[in-house]
């Protein structure tokens, strides 16, 4: 504080106790807006920076060089591009030659069948009472050879003589009896033709084959009937084995039936049977040729030879790797760093915001690295590239333009995690693209959806038309696009979830957010409606100026009607101390000296910003509150002050200033030319189309003659088009009406204004 500024000192306390004793001091210490010193120095710390691009490119290594050696893996049913051999020699596990040798176990099992058991029984009981009217038939050889007919058409294996031996036995039919007893039984196992492998215990089917069936029957046969001492009997088990053999052999059909369930059974046992084939590739081998159609068995053998790749790579191998990414890497991040420095410098020097670009770029690679694994959706998931979210959010929060270039070095991230192939570059860049193109019409959360169908049709045609290229089948082509639109679509509704968190954390409002801040519901323009009527009028006037001037330059129109509707909330500590709020007759500032007055038109920033904070506004809406004046000069009570000094000690002109700072962006100096614009033109008498011209045309001028564009980006080119727009609006806003004749008095087509026609005509503009 210097010498001047303490002689200073009692006249402004002096100020302070008038303002006090009029009830214009402010009771609770007003609340500034300013960030910690901490954060103000990490935002511009060019340390920071660096720290931010080291951990940026070390997390970058560490997401891409996940999951080992990398081997472009193609997709089943397409044509190879290109001869692939085994650089290395290995051992995989052959499915397809395991399914062929399952198919043929399986293939092997012989027809299953159960005896009738119904049947059996049936012609057992027919021939048991046939022979039981034997003895009755022995009288009568009529009768005896009709039985003999009857016996030997129920046993055709049988010979005459064998048949007429077994009639004449006196106990024939108890024999036959006790034989039914052991066909029966064994009629309840599942017989085959042939032996096989089987487990009852795991396939709860019981299975003999022909042989080991015979072989039972003749075992309870010779048990149940040994051989006889008698030389003329001495036949009979040899019959008894030969009437067994007919009633279950599978050469007689009427007695057996196939059993489906229990081959199925018996075939399931048989594949599970055969155990997973393995089959070893030596070194040099051709994996698949050129044009030929990519199997199961190409894919399954380049996954293993990736895997003994990474397994067989040494610690050496590996390093180089590392610093190999990581040079590439650091290349991509150096040269966007200089691109951002050169062309968006407001984003380059806020430390802030490189760092949601960079967590931005992470995610989109981390979660394209996240899809590469799911292996069980390998083809649908051809293309796992999650680019369009990282481009979604930052064409919402930082625009267009930034949003579009970065998505090129955000590709070619990804792009390093699936080999040297061009195709997920291009995937990615125009999925990203389409992404931050379609985020620009976004206002309303209904948005999300039309956007990601916007975005999956532009991957999804993409993908197909790379697929055309590369001759992929149709169903294929077909898979691989739905997928394309799903990991779209995907992506741009995570966007939407994590978009307000992301808009929370950075401080940086979205134009979803900017929308519902124009509602009218809102306590601070609700209270500007009731309180100071004036106010919210010229507030609205300012936002339609100040919209269409941001959209002319490419500015955020819509973050400008807002910035506008906001900007003077701080006259709702004072109302009644400013102009458009004024009542008919005398003003407030008539009692006051000019350096009261001064004091309290100045502190309406600081009191906007104050309310700003109190209502938790977004960081860019204070800063537009805080800067829309910059550091102008508060001209008429500094002409006053003059005036009334005159002759006395000179007028110091830095307290009659405004705070500042100078506008930041290029929506708060729209802003801030608006409000001077839509204040003169208020002030003009009979507006015409030169006052209205020379009005606008003076105050951009002053305004960039006092400093006060000097620290944002508008050029020269931008100030004729705010120029030209601001005219455009006002010269048909504040043209004359035609005056009607009053009542009772003759029209004589004479008019004191000039139409509207002719101001229009004037202005060069149309008629509105």
């Amino acid at each position: 504080m210097g010498m001047r500024d303490i002689f200073r000192l009692p006249g402004k306390v002096l100020r302070k106790r008038k303002l006090k004793r009029r009830g214009l001091s402010i009771g609770v210490k007003r609340k500034t807006g300013e960030t910690r010193r901490v954060v103000s120095y990490f935002q511009a710390s060019a340390v920071a920076r660096v720290a931010t691009g080291v951990a940026f490119v070390a997390l970058a290594v560490l997401i891409i060089g996940s999951g080992g050696y990398y081997w472009p893996r193609p997709t089943v049913g397409e044509r190879a591009m290109e001869d692939v051999y085994a650089s290395v020699g290995f051992t995989f596990r052959d499915d397809a030659k395991t399914e062929s040798l399952r198919d043929e176990a399986a293939h092997g099992v012989p027809v299953v069948y159960k005896l009738d058991e119904t049947r059996l029984t049936a012609d057992l009981d027919k021939l048991i009472a046939l022979l039981k009217n034997a003895s009755q038939a022995k009288d009568d050889s009529s009768s005896e050879d009709d039985l003999l007919e009857s016996v030997n058409e129920l046993l055709p294996p049988l010979g005459r003589d064998e048949v007429s031996q077994l009639v004449a036995i006196p106990n024939a039919a108890v024999v036959v009896a006790k034989l039914k007893l052991i066909i029966i039984k064994v009629s309840r196992y599942r017989i085959t033709r042939v032996a096989i492998v089987n487990r009852p215990e795991e396939t709860g089917v019981e299975v003999r084959s022909g042989d080991e069936v015979r072989a039972a029957l003749r075992e309870s046969i010779e048990k149940e009937f040994p051989q006889p001492a008698n030389e003329e009997t001495r036949w009979l088990p040899g019959v008894l084995r030969v009437i067994a053999y007919h009633f279950t052999s599978d050469l007689t059909p009427q007695y057996r039936r196939e059993d489906k369930e229990a081959l199925k059974k018996l075939r399931l046992f048989a594949r599970r049977s055969v155990l997973p084939q393995h089959t070893t590739v030596r070194q040099g081998t051709k994996i698949i040729e050129r044009g030929e159609e990519v199997s199961p068995t190409h894919v399954a053998q380049i996954e293993e030879m990736r895997k003994v790749l990474t397994e067989k790579r040494s610690a050496k191998a590996r390093l180089l790797s590392v610093v190999g990414a990581a040079m590439v890497i650091s290349a991509v991040a150096v040269g966007s760093a200089a691109f951002l420095a050169r062309f968006h410098r407001s984003v380059f020097a806020s430390n802030s915001r490189l760092i949601l670009i960079a967590v931005l770029v992470l995610m989109s690679v981390g979660l394209s690295k996240v899809l590469t694994y799911m292996r069980a959706a390998s083809v649908f998931l051809a293309y796992p590239i999650a680019v369009p979210f990282g481009s979604f959010v930052l064409s919402m929060m930082l625009g267009l333009r930034l949003a579009a270039f970065v998505t090129i070095p955000m590709a070619i991230l990804l792009a390093m995690g699936f080999g040297s192939s061009l195709s997920p570059v291009l995937v990615g860049t125009l999925g990203g693209w389409a992404a931050a193109f379609f985020a620009g019409g976004v206002r309303h959360r209904k948005d999300f959806i039309k956007t990601g169908a916007a975005v999956g049709f532009v991957n999804g045609l993409t993908i197909a038309a790379i697929g055309a290229l590369t001759n992929k089948e149709a169903g294929t082509l077909v898979v691989q696009a739905g997928g394309g639109v799903a990991v779209a679509m995907g992506s741009i509704l995570l966007a939407a979830v994590f978009l307000p968190a992301f808009e929370w954390m950075f401080k940086i409002p979205t134009n979803v957010t900017l929308v519902e801040l124009t509602d009218c519901n809102h306590p601070l323009l609700k209270r500007t409606i009731m309180e100071t009527p004036g106010t919210y009028y010229h507030s609205l006037m300012v936002g339609n100026l100040a919209e269409s001037a941001a959209e002319a330059v490419g500015a955020n129109p819509l973050l400008a009607r807002v910035g506008s509707h906001f900007h003077d909330i701080g006259k709702l500590k004072k109302p009644l101390y400013f102009s458009e709020n004024e009542a008919f007759g005398k003003s407030k500032h008539d009692t006051l000296t000019p350096s009261m007055s001064n004091l309290i038109i100045l502190s309406h920033t600081k009191d906007g910003v104050d309310l700003a904070c109190k209502h938790k506004l977004n960081r860019v809406l204070i800063d537009i509150i805080k800067q829309h004046h910059g550091t102008s000069l508060d001209y008429y009570f500094y002409r006053r002050a003059e005036e009334i000094n005159e002759g006395d000690s000179a007028v110091d002109e830095k307290e009659f200033r405004y705070p500042g700072p100078r506008p930041q962006s290029r929506e708060s100096a729209i802003i801030m030319l608006a409000d001077s614009v839509e204040a003169a033109s208020r002030s003009l008498e009979k507006p015409t189309t030169a006052k209205i011209r020379a009005a606008v045309r003076n105050i951009i001028r002053m305004k960039f003659e006092d400093g006060q564009l000097d620290e944002c980006d508008l050029t020269l080119k931008d100030l004729h088009k705010i120029e030209e727009t601001f005219n455009r609006i006002l010269l048909n806003t504040l043209h004359h009406r035609v005056k009607y004749p009053e009542e009772g008095k003759e029209d004589k087509g004479e008019t004191s204004e000039r139409p509207v026609q002719e101001l229009a005509k004037d202005s060069g503009s149309p008629t509105q």
